[in-house]
């Protein structure tokens, strides 16, 4: 009864304020979260996938090197409309997206990992600036959106506890691994042993930030740590 009364009160509610679509902004049904066109032209990571990196094996460029991560999925390649869609809803103008991405992420994750279970959900903090700039933190929206369709709890276990010393989209691979190091860690160094964690991020580039979200987590005890993200870039070999 409460679903159906909040399905008819979303419906009403479309006809003042349509929903539009995460990805290019135009008007959509109720729930439909993409408009036609966008349906047609998402850049879909297509399995196989490679379980290390996620990406389709064809795209594939971590050579099946193993980390802190015990594996990652993302929906998309950050390309096209979904990369337009993303910098939107970071900005702040989409903020109804992460519903979207948050349906496709859980999409990936079934698909992927089937009925293993996790013990809950931790999203890629933002820094202060980020923070005070867009006034949410966007990993955390999605988190949220994930954490209803997986049934999981989502646990404020990361900290961002300083600004890497170079933005990351101004370095080469390489480079942004160590230019992460010490960038994040584990609220009230809190005992994770045993846990089973998805971390959740927005775009995965090379991997590095969300590698060291994992390695934190690790050495705080959890035993596993799956990565998740909208969409992954699609490295060249």
């Amino acid at each position: 009864e409460g679903l159906r009364m909040i399905t008819v009160r979303r419906r009403l509610t479309s006809w003042f304020f349509p929903e539009r679509c995460a990805y290019c902004g135009r008007p959509v049904p109720v729930g439909a979260g993409q408009c036609f066109t966008c349906a047609g032209e998402l850049p879909i990571i297509v399995p196989p996938v490679c379980p290390h990196c996620g990406r389709g094996k064809a795209a594939c460029a971590c050579g099946g090197t193993e980390g802190p991560l015990d594996g990652t999925a993302a929906p998309f390649y950050y390309e096209g409309t979904v990369r337009s869609g993303i910098l939107q809803f970071k900005k702040g103008c989409r903020p109804y997206a992460a519903e979207e991405y948050a349906r496709m992420i859980a999409l990936v994750v079934r698909r992927e990992y089937g009925e293993s279970r996790f013990d809950g959900i931790a999203a890629v903090p933002s820094g202060r600036a980020a923070m005070k700039r867009r006034g949410f933190n966007p990993t955390q929206a999605i988190a949220e959106e994930l954490a209803k369709r997986l049934d999981l709890p989502v646990l404020p276990l990361l900290v961002k506890v300083q600004e890497p010393p170079v933005p990351q989209k101004q370095l080469s691979a390489s480079q942004r691994r160590g230019n992460v190091l010490g960038v994040f860690d584990v609220e009230g160094h809190r005992d994770l042993s045993g846990m089973r964690l998805l971390v959740v991020d927005d775009v995965i580039t090379t991997g590095a930030t969300i590698a060291e979200c994992a390695k934190m987590l690790k050495l705080c005890g959890a035993q596993r740590v799956v990565g998740t993200a909208v969409a992954a870039t699609r490295l060249s070999n």
